[in-house]
């Protein structure tokens, strides 16, 4: 291989003034030999390269045969590899860069150019512990590359969740947990239903069904970027977005309906009507402090539609009927839960 490097030549280390790409944003390359250091990277991580829908782990101090043609390691001490995107085959289009993480991080990266002056760095990103996550993308552009700093999480099945840096920044640390969890399992829209009988008062009163609304929407926040739709116990049905704003709002719609003392009805004359409107692929998150009656009929019709119910039932001493088998049923336990109650918690209790 006839890969070019002057071992006296001195790179730029991550954090010297270079181009920074912001998450989310391209640049143009104008040389095809450039070297890629990482920053942040620690001995547990496992940074892969994915390319032709295969995935090799470059954590070793050997690149992989099929590798060799266009890449190697400069020093072994270090990540650092050089790349020849002249050499790259000409079947592969897209060229991403994927790290299993074991810590927090921040991770970055930089690219410096071997006849060009392209010199360019990362922002600096926190990323869920023990996330697979794409960082950064190569991707041709006519006979040249574009580079793409990206956050994207990877989520079951190796499905790309919604890149980080679009979802709200308070809901992110969140969500980047129930991307890890894998919470979505495989689904599409996002629905929930909130218990406001009597026996809720309690649970009202020190915020437990915010915490829990903050778990769906971290959830969701994987997935989609649209408002998440809430049943307020049948009286009113609204959208909430996530983040504060959205919780805001959700509290002063369920207080200005508790205030009137509408007459709420029972969940499980609801849920049958939310399954035959929802599409398919959906789910549906109840939050109540009992586990409703689930007729066969309706059990029938969410395993048709692929559509997961997943009852959240808050309280320590709650009581868990048993329900009929079902794949698409799920009751998560959460417990006690109050306004100090770590969203994780909620997440924990979804995924067991």
């Amino acid at each position: 291989m006839d890969l070019v490097y002057d071992h006296n030549d001195t790179l730029n280390p991550i954090g010297d003034i270079m181009a920074k790409i912001a998450t989310g944003s391209k640049q143009l390359l104008s040389d095809h030999l450039i070297t890629l250091s990482w920053s942040g990277l620690g001995s547990n991580d496992d940074l892969e390269i994915h390319l032709d829908g295969e995935s090799t782990s470059l954590s070793s101090l050997q690149i992989d045969e099929k590798l060799q043609s266009f890449m190697r390691r400069i020093n072994i001490q270090k990540d650092d590899f050089q790349i020849s995107l002249k050499k790259v085959p000409s079947s592969v289009k897209v060229i991403n860069f994927v790290l299993n993480t074991t810590s927090h991080g921040p991770f970055a990266w930089s690219v410096v150019g071997h006849t060009t002056d392209d010199e360019f760095q990362s922002d600096a990103i926190t990323v869920g512990l023990n996330l697979s996550c794409y960082l950064l993308r190569l991707t041709r552009s006519g006979d040249k590359w574009e580079i793409e700093n990206i956050n994207i999480p990877v989520l079951a099945g190796g499905v790309a969740g919604v890149p980080m840096y679009l979802v709200t920044e308070e809901v992110r640390p969140a969500a980047q947990y129930a991307a890890f969890r894998n919470l979505a399992a495989g689904k599409k829209n996002f629905t929930a239903l909130i218990d406001l009988t009597a026996s809720m008062a309690p649970w009202l009163q020190v915020n437990a069904h915010m915490i829990c609304m903050e778990a769906v929407s971290a959830v969701a926040a994987t997935v989609t970027r649209k408002h998440v739709p809430v049943s307020l116990n049948g009286l009113k049905a609204v959208e909430v977005e996530p983040g504060l704003a959205g919780q805001a709002f959700l509290q002063s719609e369920i207080k200005a309906l508790v205030s009137h003392n509408l007459v709420s009805k029972p969940l499980h004359s609801l849920i049958p009507d939310m399954v035959s409107a929802l599409d398919n692929e959906s789910v549906i998150y109840v939050i109540s402090d009992e586990v409703p009656a689930i007729l066969p009929k309706t059990i029938a019709q969410l395993e048709a539609k692929n559509i997961s119910l997943n009852l959240i039932v808050l309280g320590a001493d709650s009581v868990i009927p048993r329900l009929q088998n079902s794949d698409s049923i799920k009751v998560s336990a959460t417990g006690d839960v109050d306004r100090d109650t770590p969203v994780e918690k909620i997440l924990d209790a979804m995924a067991s």
